[in-house]
């Protein structure tokens, strides 16, 4: 059943148009993830990481919440199309509200400091789980980043800047943390890995919204 719901869930956050349909599928593809980690519950620790990793995912829906109705608010529609009108805003608005996704997003993905939830999680679920979650599901947050930065007015220079300088910071994070990989097998790789993924997704993003 969680299976199902968690494709679903990811599917839905590919596919929606509505901002509450978005963010409903957001919540169902966080909470099926949470149950599948949670599947080997009675081993040491799988309990104490489904917990962080549930903490993580609500504190970055509630930075989604606050994103999505503050974009709501001026374009007076739920219907992302017409987020269109978010072309308008000042850029320091326009900043704040990128930032604002920037963490909602980020925490699903496991942009640092948000990746806290990682090298936990993972090992802890089983490897279908795992392999699903590390494949797909933490690549929504850098699709989430993507989509809603494309309804933006072109952006302060500084969260250009952030963006790249925290793509880069977990990217050598996860060359430092190297050395434990051969210890933490499956978690570790995945650290290095997705923080490379990301590096590399922030600076094209920065290059192109920043530049044009």
């Amino acid at each position: 059943m969680s299976h199902n719901a968690l494709a679903v869930g990811m599917l839905v956050v590919l596919c929606a148009g509505n901002a509450l349909v978005f963010l409903f599928a957001w919540e169902v593809m966080g909470l099926a993830s949470f149950l599948l980690v949670l599947s080997n519950h009675r081993r040491d620790g799988v309990r104490q990481a489904a917990w962080l990793y549930l903490l993580a995912t609500h504190l970055g829906a509630a930075f989604l919440l606050f994103a999505l109705f503050q974009s709501i608010r001026p374009c007076g529609s739920l219907n992302l199309a017409d987020f269109a009108a978010l072309k308008t805003l000042p850029a320091g608005q326009a900043g704040l509200l990128f930032l604002a996704f920037l963490a909602g997003f980020g925490s699903k993905a496991g942009l640092l400091p948000l990746h806290v939830w990682l090298p936990d999680a993972h090992p802890a679920a089983p490897s279908h789980v795992s392999a699903l979650m590390s494949g797909v599901m933490v690549k929504t947050g850098i699709y989430g980043l993507l989509r809603m930065a494309t309804f933006l007015p072109v952006l302060p220079g500084w969260c250009g800047a952030i963006l790249a300088v925290l793509g880069l910071a977990g990217a050598l994070f996860g060359i430092a943390d190297q050395a434990h990989a051969c210890r933490k097998l499956q978690a570790g790789q995945l650290n290095i890995y997705l923080f490379y993924i990301f590096a590399a997704t922030t600076l094209l993003l920065g290059v192109a919204m920043f530049t044009s």
